[in-house]
């Protein structure tokens, strides 16, 4: 079983850089799309999307997840 002290922890250490991360990654996607430099097969946009997806889909997972046994499952 988890402790208070576990997802203190989690909360304070975890989410906080994820969603840094996630902030950090859509800023450079934002800012990659604005200068629009036109250079063929430039991929620090695509880089910088790829990241923000994969944070963006972590928290997802993270606020989704099934936290009891049994909660989720489908009906008989």
């Amino acid at each position: 079983m988890t402790s208070v002290a576990q997802l203190e922890h989690y909360l304070e250490e975890h989410l906080t850089k994820e969603l840094a991360w996630l902030l950090r990654a859509a800023t450079e996607w934002h800012a990659q799309h604005c200068m629009n430099l036109g250079i063929d097969g430039y991929s620090m946009q695509v880089y910088a999307l790829d990241s923000t997806v994969l944070h963006a889909r972590t928290l997802f997972e993270f606020f989704t997840q099934n936290t009891s046994v049994g909660q989720n499952e489908p009906p008989r």
